[in-house]
C-alpha cells in the first residue's frame, strides 16, 4: 500500500462521514449515532517506506500508525505497521482535503434548521439525497437557504386535496440548486386566470388527516435503483434449535426492529446463546437458511448492509457475509469490511462457483470496471474469473441448496478464524 492508496481508501468513507454529520446535526444523539472515529484503513501497510514518513507522528496531522518493532537475525530491528487509522475529524479531513466542504455542509444544515420551514427528520432525509449541493459554498445566504427549505418541505409534503374554486394557487417550482436565483422570489406566483366556465355545484372539501410526526429514531435509506427512500427496519432470526429466541412465552420465527433499536440489541439477553452472526443478501436465502446452533441470521439487502456498521457489538462475534457471487456481491463485501475487516465470506468462493456453474447468469459490471479493494487474494481470483465471462458472471443465492450451505457452515465453524 502507498500513501496515495491510503487517501483513496479514506475517501471511500467520506460519504458515510457526511451522512454521519447530517444525522448528528439533525438531532440524533452521538451515543445513538455511534462513534465514527477512530476510522481504520484496511490493507497491507508494509509496502512503502513513505507510509511511516508521512504519518501524523512526523507531519502533525493525518493518519496515525500502530507499529511493532521485531528483531530479526538477518535484518536486525524492523518496524512493522499493524494498523492505520485516523484518530479524529481534523486529522481525517485535513488528509483528504475536505475541511471546506464539511464546513459548508454544517453551515447549510444549520441555516435550514434556523429557517424552521422543515422538521429535523424531514431535513435529514432530504439532505441525504442532496449532499452534492449542500457542500457548495453559497456564502451563508439566508434568503437562498429559505428558498431551499421551502423546496425541501414541498418534496416531503403529500399532494394537497383539490379545493373548490381555487383563486390563487401557488405553482410548485422545479428548483435547480446550481441556479439559486430561480428560488429567491419570496412571493408565490399566481396562476393565470382562466376563462369563466359553467357554474358547478361546489364539492365539499375533504378533511385531510393530520400528519403523524415521524419518530426521531426512524432512519431512512435510499436503495440503489429505488426512487424514494423508505423506513429501514432490520429483520433477523435465530437459527438455534436447542436455544431458540424467546420473547416471554413466545419463540418467534422472525423479529423486525428499527435500526436504532437493533444497534442496542446487545444490551438485552437476546444474544446470550449467539456466537456467530450471518448477514444474508437476498430474502429467499435468508428465509431458507438452514438451522445452525448459536447463530443469528440477518437480512441485509444490497448496500443497506452498510447501515449495520453502527452495530459495534458485531466485533464480539464471528461475522459472515452470504452475498450473491457477482461483481456487486464482492463490492458489498469489500465496502462492509471498511467497518468490520474480519468479515468472512460464505459460499462466495471458487468451489461454489464451479459446483453450480450451470446456473450462472449474466451479471452487471461495476462502474468504470473498478475492482473492490478489501478482498483477499483468493476472493480477487474468483472476482477475476467472473469478469472474464460477462455472460456467466452471476450466481444467484437461490441456486445454492440449503444442504450445501449447511455443510459449508459446519466446516467453517469447525475451523478457528484467522487472526
Amino acid at each position: 500500500m502507498t500513501v496515495n492508496e491510503i487517501k483513496e481508501r479514506a475517501l471511500e468513507s467520506y460519504e458515510d462521514f457526511q451522512k454521519y454529520i447530517i444525522t448528528v446535526l439533525c438531532g440524533t444523539p452521538r451515543d445513538e449515532a455511534g462513534a465514527f472515529f477512530p476510522l481504520q484503513i484496511t490493507g497491507e501497510a508494509n509496502g512503502s517506506p513513505d507510509i511511516l514518513r508521512y504519518s501524523k507522528a512526523n507531519t502533525g496531522t493525518g493518519y496515525s500508525l500502530e507499529t511493532e518493532t521485531i528483531v530479526t537475525r538477518s535484518k536486525g530491528p524492523q518496524t512493522y505497521i499493524r494498523r492505520i487509522f485516523f484518530e479524529g475529524e481534523d486529522d481525517y479531513l485535513s488528509f483528504i482535503d475536505k475541511k471546506k466542504e464539511v464546513k459548508n455542509l454544517r453551515t447549510a444544515i444549520l441555516m435550514l434548521q434556523k429557517d424552521r420551514k422543515i422538521t429535523k427528520e424531514q431535513l435529514k432525509d432530504w439532505a441525504f439525497e442532496h449532499i452534492e449541493y449542500l457542500v457548495q459554498d453559497y456564502k451563508q445566504n439566508v434568503k437562498f437557504w429559505s428558498g431551499i427549505a421551502i423546496n425541501a418541505q414541498e418534496e416531503k409534503e403529500p399532494e394537497p386535496e383539490p379545493q373548490p374554486e381555487p383563486q390563487n394557487v401557488r405553482t410548485k417550482k422545479t428548483v435547480k440548486i446550481e441556479e439559486p436565483v430561480e428560488i429567491f422570489d419570496p412571493q408565490p406566483k399566481q396562476s393565470p386566470k382562466k376563462a369563466p366556465e359553467q357554474q358547478k355545484a361546489p364539492e365539499q372539501p375533504k378533511t385531510q388527516k393530520e400528519r403523524e410526526p415521524i419518530p426521531e429514531t426512524r432512519i431512512r435509506l435510499k436503495y440503489p435503483g429505488q426512487e424514494k427512500p423508505r423506513s429501514f427496519f432490520i429483520r433477523f432470526r435465530t437459527l438455534s434449535i436447542a436455544n431458540p429466541a424467546r420473547l416471554g412465552a413466545l419463540a418467534p420465527e422472525e423479529i423486525s426492529l428499527t435500526l436504532n433499536d437493533f444497534i442496542h440489541l446487545d444490551l438485552t439477553d437476546f444474544l446470550r446463546d449467539i456466537t456467530t452472526v450471518i448477514l444474508v443478501d437476498t430474502e429467499g436465502a435468508y428465509l431458507s437458511f438452514p438451522r445452525t446452533e448459536h447463530c443469528l441470521c440477518i437480512f441485509a439487502n444490497a448496500y443497506t448492509l452498510n447501515a449495520l456498521k453502527l452495530c459495534q457489538w458485531f466485533t464480539l462475534y464471528r461475522l459472515f457475509y452470504f452475498g450473491t457471487i457477482s461483481e456487486f456481491g464482492f463490492d458489498m463485501l469489500s465496502t462492509f469490511r471498511i467497518s468490520f475487516p474480519k468479515t468472512e465470506p460464505l459460499c462466495m468462493d471458487d468451489a461454489t462457483l464451479v459446483r453450480f456453474a450451470p446456473y450462472l447468469e449474466k451479471g452487471t459490471v461495476l462502474k468504470n470496471n473498478s475492482i473492490p479493494r478489501n478482498l483477499t487474494q483468493q476472493e480477487k481470483n474468483t472476482f477475476a474469473a467472473l469478469r472474464q465471462n460477462p455472460d456467466k458472471s452471476l450466481l444467484s443465492q437461490d441456486r445454492i441448496p440449503p444442504e450445501y450451505i449447511q455443510k459449508v457452515m459446519h466446516n467453517l465453524l469447525e475451523v478457528e478464524p484467522d487472526e
